[in-house]
C-alpha cells in the first residue's frame, strides 16, 4: 500500500470497528545516529540540544521525530522507516528560557534533507552566524 492510500482514523473507547479492513505492510526500518558538530571543532553544550526528524510528505501518517537525548554526543534514533527526511538542530524550549544561551547564539542551526536506506550515522554541522 502507498502512503498516499493510507488513511487516519481515530478510534474510541467501547466503539466497535468490525466493518473496517486493514491492510498492514512491512517496512524497514534503520537504526541513525545523529551526530551534532561545530564548523571550527569547538565543544558545544550538547544536553541544550535537539534533533529533529521530518519525513518529507509531511502529514499526520508521516513519520516525526525530536530527538533531546544525547549518549556520548549522539542522538540515537531506531525504528525510522526508509525515506527522504529534512533534519535539523535546534535549541531545546527549556535551554531557551527566554533567550538564546550565550554559547549557543554564536551557531547557526543546521539544517539537511537527507535519504534514509540503511543504518546510518548523519552530521549536522553547525556554522557561525554571524
Amino acid at each position: 500500500m502507498a502512503h498516499a492510500e493510507a488513511k487516519l482514523i481515530a478510534v474510541h473507547a467501547g466503539e466497535n470497528l468490525s466493518d473496517i479492513r486493514f491492510t498492514v505492510g512491512k517496512v524497514r526500518v534503520q537504526t541513525v545516529l545523529f551526530r551534532i558538530v561545530t564548523s571550527d571543532g569547538s565543544a558545544l553544550p550538547l544536553k541544550l540540544l535537539g534533533v529533529s526528524v521530518d519525513a518529507a510528505e509531511r502529514d499526520a501518517l508521516s513519520y516525526h521525530l525530536a530527538q533531546n537525548r544525547t549518549v556520548k554526543g549522539v542522538y540515537p534514533a531506531g525504528y525510522v522507516p526508509q525515506g527522504r527526511y529534512l533534519v535539523q538542530t535546534y535549541i531545546r524550549p527549556e535551554a531557551k528560557a527566554g533567550k538564546i544561551p550565550a554559547e549557543l547564539a554564536k551557531w547557526r542551526m543546521a539544517k539537511k534533507e537527507v535519504n534514509i536506506s540503511s543504518d546510518s550515522e548523519v552530521i549536522l554541522k553547525l556554522t557561525h552566524a554571524d
